[in-house]
């Protein structure tokens, strides 16, 4: 697999912060996850900063996913769903398990990209 280009990193990263605004707060135990993540893989420090940009704006993070979702959808950035989808569903188990609101963003997600080819 390629490196994802650097737009499709920053829209994962608002993605990411979007599902941990879920349960109203970023945790933690899920910027602690993000961190292992970055040392884990050379990709993940542009969507560590995408992340962080978008805490410090403090953007609502509903209307951050949902436009963020079609960004990626223009993107043609499949092959990166089983990647991203993985990444997901680690952040959202960070504190405490998958809350509802975040299995619904992670299905939300997977739907969109129905058909494409995502699972890994």
């Amino acid at each position: 697999m390629n490196k994802p280009s650097e737009i499709t990193l920053d829209v994962f990263g608002k993605i990411l912060y979007a599902l941990a605004m879920a349960d109203g707060k970023v945790q933690d135990a899920e910027i602690k996850v993000l961190q292992q993540i970055v040392r884990e893989d050379e990709w993940a420090d542009r969507i560590k900063l995408s992340f962080d940009t978008a805490m410090d704006l403090e953007m609502d993070p509903k209307m951050v996913f949902y436009k963020n979702i079609r960004i990626l959808k223009t993107l043609r950035s499949v092959e990166y769903m089983p990647y991203f989808i993985h990444l997901m569903n680690r952040v959202a188990q960070a504190h405490g398990g998958v809350v509802p609101a975040e299995k619904e963003m992670i299905l939300d997600l997977a739907e969109q990209f129905k058909g494409e080819e995502i699972l890994a």
